[in-house]
């Protein structure tokens, strides 16, 4: 089975069921735009395929043989609009015109040139990182566990990338009624950005956080990023204080130069296979040693080897409601 659209030839697709059967779940091999695209259109590729009445596991392959073709170009990514527009009009075999699949440029400064990966998702990304990591690893309920008592909390972050996380952290806590908090955010970035870089990374959401992007690129143009170490951003706010520690240099490095335990961590480095070392084993067992007991994690992978890493590290994992297109995410909390 083959189908076409207005692609370069290296695009024509083929499906063939030989290999494919194994094919990694929906949630785990496709960025949630695409998967959001994927969904809706498949029936409009193949023209009698029903996605609620067609097998998962050849679904699965379908998409695994779409995603691996349109992926040959990397910065490549589904022009939504026009495929949902072709996802309206079809849903039974020879109905309507030919199928149109559109490529357009993903810009490269949101592509990370080290890993050849994007940053995030380009769609909804600070809402994102809220399900992900800030409800994840249930910020709130370690803010309200000790009472009005404890004010003064820890968190970890693998992949500081644009700070997309931090800012979602902001917006979130500005809106959650607390006072008074003394929050002190340790993260890392083998690969800095210029603060120019990061406000056209940023751009998309200034609608959404326009005061808080320009406020963390003010801190972060401070910041000397050829010298790696920690350094230093402040940031005060109607919940309090929040300190972001950045280290300049290798995870690893930064986990060993901690001097107290974190009560959660936020994983968000490259998936594994685009950057396998910001989830090897030992990175991983520091990780689970520089939590407290009864702290917590929350990544969006759910990669087999990330699973067992952080079982390893003394944390029980379980996944969780994914977010848009993603299915599951994963948590983890600190025995």
């Amino acid at each position: 089975m083959s189908f076409t659209g207005d692609l370069p030839l290296r695009h024509s697709l083929t499906l063939s069921s030989a290999g494919m059967i194994s094919a990694p779940e929906l949630a785990n091999f496709c960025h949630p735009l695409e998967a959001e695209v994927f969904n809706q259109v498949v029936c409009r590729f193949c023209g009698f395929i029903q996605p609620r009445s067609t097998p998962q596991f050849f679904m699965r392959a379908m998409l695994q043989c779409l995603m691996s073709h349109i992926r040959s170009e990397p910065h490549c990514l589904a022009d939504k609009a026009s495929l949902l527009g072709d996802a309206r009009e079809s849903g039974t075999r020879n109905k309507g015109p030919a199928p149109v699949f559109k490529v357009v440029q993903v810009p490269p400064h949101l592509v990370n040139e080290h890993y050849d990966d994007r940053y995030f998702d380009v769609v909804s990304a600070i809402e994102e990182a809220k399900h992900i990591f800030l409800r994840g690893a249930g910020i709130m309920d370690i803010f309200s566990a000790d009472g009005l008592a404890r004010k003064e909390f820890r968190i970890g972050e693998t992949g500081f990338g644009a700070g997309r996380v931090v800012i979602a952290l902001l917006d979130f806590l500005d809106n959650c009624g607390i006072t008074d908090l003394s929050i002190t955010y340790n993260s890392v970035e083998l690969h800095p950005i210029t603060s120019e870089r990061m406000v056209s990374i940023l751009e998309t959401f200034r609608p959404q956080v326009g005061p808080l992007i320009d406020l963390l690129v003010q801190e972060y143009s401070s910041i000397e990023i050829t010298k790696t170490g920690w350094h230093k951003m402040q940031f005060t706010r109607p919940f309090g204080i929040i300190t972001v520690n950045l280290w300049i240099g290798e995870a690893l490095e930064m986990l060993r130069a901690l001097t107290f335990p974190c009560d959660a961590w936020f994983l968000d480095g490259h998936g594994p296979k685009k950057n396998p070392a910001i989830w090897r084993h030992e990175l991983l067992l520091e990780i689970g040693k520089k939590t407290v007991i009864h702290g917590t994690c929350a990544t969006y992978t759910v990669a087999g080897e990330v699973r067992r890493g952080l079982a390893a590290a003394g944390f029980s994992i379980e996944q969780c409601p994914g977010f848009g297109g993603k299915k599951a995410v994963l948590k983890g909390i600190k025995l």
